[in-house]
C-alpha cells in the first residue's frame, strides 16, 4: 500500500507540480520527486512514471486523489512516451480515496485538515507549505509535506479502526 500526494501551487489543471510524494504503509521509506531538483516539469514527470511502472505495489490511497491528484498525473502525462502503460496500470490498481470514504461515512464534505484535527492528527497547512516554496526555504517545506503524507496514513488507518470493526 502506498500513500500518495502531489503538491501543487494551485488546484488548476495547469499549475505547475511542486512535489509529488511516496510513503509505503507502515515503513518510513518516503520517496520525494521535487521540481527543484528536475531541469523541468517534464523530467519530474518522466521519472515518476519510469518508477510507477516498475513499482508492483497496486493499492494507492490519498485524500483527494481521484479528483485531484490522479486526473492531474494522467493530464500531464496523456501526450507522453509511455502514457498508455502509465494509463493501464493505473487503471488496473486499487485507488483509496480518503476524501470519498469520509464523505461517504460522515455525509459532509469536509478538507483534509478538518479530518486530521478532528482525529488530533498534526499536519501542516498548505499556506505554510506554500509560504516555505516561496522563500526557497525547501528543507521546511519538505518537512511539512512529509508530515502531511505520514498524517495520511494516520487517518486512513483511524478510519479503518472505526470503520471496518463496524462493518465487519
Amino acid at each position: 500500500m502506498i500513500f500518495l500526494n502531489i503538491q501543487t501551487k494551485e488546484i488548476s489543471c495547469s499549475t505547475k507540480i511542486l512535489t509529488i510524494q511516496i510513503k509505503r504503509k507502515g515503513i518510513e521509506d518516503i520517496r520525494i520527486w521535487r521540481c527543484w531538483k528536475f531541469a523541468c516539469e517534464k523530467n519530474l514527470l518522466q521519472n515518476f512514471r519510469d518508477w510507477f511502472l516498475k513499482e508492483n505495489d497496486k493499492i494507492f490511497v490519498g485524500y483527494n486523489i481521484l479528483k485531484f491528484d490522479l486526473p492531474l498525473l494522467l493530464l500531464k502525462l496523456s501526450s507522453m512516451e509511455k502514457f498508455d502503460d502509465f494509463f493501464l496500470k493505473l487503471n488496473r490498481a486499487n485507488i483509496l480515496d480518503l476524501f470519498a470514504i469520509l464523505t461517504f461515512l460522515k455525509k459532509e464534505i469536509k478538507g483534509f485538515g478538518y479530518y486530521c484535527k478532528k482525529y488530533n492528527i498534526e499536519t501542516v497547512p498548505k499556506e505554510k507549505i506554500m509560504d516555505f516554496y516561496n522563500k526557497r526555504d525547501y528543507k521546511r517545506m519538505e518537512e511539512g509535506i512529509i508530515k502531511n503524507l505520514r498524517a495520511s496514513e494516520k487517518l486512513y488507518l483511524k478510519i479503518m479502526e472505526k470503520y471496518v470493526r463496524i462493518l465487519s
